[in-house]
C-alpha cells in the first residue's frame, strides 16, 4: 500500500524542527497516541538510538521499542518499530522554505503486519494514522511556534 503522507509549514528554521521532532522524549508532547517515551541507553539521537515508547490504540496501551534507522540532521530521518504484530515505519523530510527561516515538514507513515497484525493494517492502523498524523503535525507546529 501507498504510505500515508502529510506536510505542514512551521515558522522555525529546519535545525530547530528536526531537533524537536526526532527527540524521543518529546513524542508524548506532540504525538496524539504517545503516552510515554523513554530513551534506552545513553546514546545521543542518531542512527541506532532506541526508545521504549508506549502508545494508546483504542482502549489499550502497547509498549514497544522504536529505533532511529536513518538520521541526516536538518534533512531527513526514519524511525521504525521493532517487533510485535504491527510495526510503523515513519520517514520525515525537512525542506527549508522562505530563505531558510521556515520549514516544510513532510512525514510518510507505513505499516508492516506480522501474524494477526496483517489483518489490522488496512482497517485500524491506517484509519487511525490518517486521523492522527494531521493532528500530530498541528500539535508540533503549535508547540514550536509558541516560542516565537
Amino acid at each position: 500500500m501507498k504510505p500515508i503522507r502529510q506536510s505542514i509549514e512551521i515558522a522555525l528554521r529546519p535545525e530547530e524542527v528536526f531537533s524537536y521532532a526526532t527527540d524521543f522524549s518529546k513524542f508524548p508532547d506532540w504525538q496524539v497516541g504517545a503516552v510515554s517515551a523513554r530513551p534506552i541507553g545513553d546514546s545521543p539521537a542518531g542512527p541506532g538510538a532506541r526508545a521504549a515508547v508506549t502508545r494508546k490504540i483504542g482502549p489499550g496501551r502497547f509498549a514497544r521499542t522504536e529505533v532511529i534507522s536513518r538520521y541526516h540532521p536538518a534533512r531527513t530521518w526514519s524511525i521504525e518499530g521493532v517487533g510485535g504484530p504491527l510495526t510503523a515505519n515513519v520517514h520525515g523530510t525537512i525542506e527549508p522554505v522562505r530563505d531558510g527561516t521556515a520549514t516544510r515538514l513532510t512525514i510518510d507513515m507505513d505499516f508492516e503486519g506480522h501474524g494477526i497484525g496483517r489483518y489490522l493494517i488496512p482497517g485500524v492502523a491506517r484509519r487511525l494514522a490518517r486521523k492522527q498524523l494531521p493532528q500530530n503535525l498541528q500539535n508540533l507546529k503549535r508547540i514550536l511556534e509558541k516560542s516565537l
